[in-house]
């Protein structure tokens, strides 16, 4: 079956945020035909287990686990998702977020009209109790000017961005085994795109600010 839209979710000792999340999904899930993929980098709580219970009987939300040899981080568990997704738009989403379904028909019929290598989706921040609005970082980068991709301040996040699947797979565009890995994929997305870039500029996507992730330790 091919979906509108695939969201891949990567967590590693997520218990404390796995159900929370799976409301938020299955909302999703259930009244659009979205797929849901999320996979487990190698746990040691129980966060695999407790997904697994919630969604074994639920066809379009499917939960997958890397080998311990592929090696750790995020972005090990999102290339997994991505050869996995039966759809032709990609979005990835952290594990401690979760997607406005208000807007979310919007989007998809956003994503039926333009013909867009990836789209960028407003995002809404909160964090120490302090809510915010940020525009997504709708920048023209392409070969020519990529100087200033560098110079500048930008949000490097691979989350909150729509990808065209055909696109990340025909320029082996994938991520590697490192923190921050989200840098050089954005770069190599822009390097290659020839194409207009999308912007959704309702705040689908809510990020939660936590002082113990990645981005902050």
């Amino acid at each position: 079956m091919l979906y509108e839209l695939t969201i891949i979710i990567p967590f590693y000792n997520a218990q404390n945020f796995v159900k929370k999340s799976l409301q938020n999904t299955l909302s999703i899930s259930k009244k659009y035909n979205v797929e849901i993929i999320y996979v487990d980098n190698n746990s040691t709580d129980k966060s695999f287990s407790i997904s697994s219970d919630i969604i074994k009987k639920i066809n379009n939300i499917k939960l997958f686990k890397t080998l311990k040899k592929s090696g750790m981080g995020p972005g090990v568990a999102r290339n997994l998702g991505v050869l996995n997704a039966k759809s032709k738009y990609i979005l990835f989403l952290d594990i401690d977020d979760f997607l406005e379904i208000k807007y979310f028909e919007r989007l998809l019929n956003l994503i039926k009209k333009n013909n867009n290598n990836f789209i960028y989706l407003n995002k809404k921040i909160i964090s120490t109790n302090i809510i915010k609005a940020t525009e997504a970082p709708y920048l023209e980068y392409n070969k020519k000017c990529l100087d200033i991709f560098f110079q500048n301040t930008n949000n490097m996040q691979s989350i909150a961005i729509i990808f065209d699947k055909k696109f990340l797979l025909n320029h082996k565009i994938k991520f590697e085994k490192n923190i921050y890995e989200d840098i050089f994929y954005i770069f190599k997305c822009h390097y290659y795109n020839l194409k207009k870039i999308g912007h959704f500029t309702n705040n689908i996507y809510i990020k939660i600010n936590h002082q113990s992730s990645i981005t902050n330790t």
